[in-house]
């Protein structure tokens, strides 16, 4: 109405602008950038609310994953189980690897691997981290509240040694219980 009547653009100028700028699919176009620059802004408020003594917890306000990836054959495949489920779910994603002092005894080709899942991810559009702490478990609940993941997706190897002891998801389950977990079985 306001361009129609002059307010906006010269007479001559608005029916140019109607007829080739302000056509419905650029205003989606425009609205859609608009909600997510906002959406930007929001999620930086939170992450720095969250800073907070008190707000360690991770605020399930969108759906996030963080991929943790072992030293188990296999990595290969839960990479790109992570990539098509933030895919699905149009959701950031991040993957980890948490370096203990076992690390430096594992064999060459296993570091290999490690590293080229790593790769894959970031290529397949994962925010990639190399974490060092002795308590894997630990290390993951801290990057995950820190970056607020609330999804954590672990590989669960294929033979059945599980009900001989406690298991990293077991490990996870019982320190953050509030961080969903999602497993993906793996081949040995």
């Amino acid at each position: 109405q306001r361009l129609k009547e002059g307010k906006v653009y010269i007479a001559g100028q608005a029916e140019r602008a109607i007829e080739h700028f302000f056509r419905k699919g650029n205003l989606i176009a425009l609205r859609e950038l608009a909600l997510r620059r906002t959406a930007d802004r929001v999620d930086e408020q939170m992450r720095a609310w969250r800073g907070h003594p008190g707000e360690e917890k991770v605020w399930h306000t969108r759906d996030a994953i963080l991929l943790c990836i072992g030293h188990n054959t296999g990595s290969e495949k839960l990479v790109r189980a992570a990539a098509r489920l933030a895919s699905r779910l149009g959701s950031v994603w991040h993957a980890v690897y948490v370096e203990t002092p076992a690390l430096h005894r594992l064999p060459e080709k296993k570091r290999r691997a490690i590293l080229s899942a790593l790769r894959l991810a970031q290529e397949l559009g994962a925010e990639t981290a190399t974490l060092s702490d002795p308590a894997e478990e630990k290390a993951v609940v801290r990057y995950a509240r820190e970056h607020n993941l609330g999804k954590i997706i672990l590989g669960r190897p294929a033979s059945r040694r599980w009900w001989r002891r406690e298991t990293f998801a077991d490990r996870l389950a019982r320190i953050a219980p509030d961080l969903d977990q999602v497993l993906v079985a793996l081949d040995e």
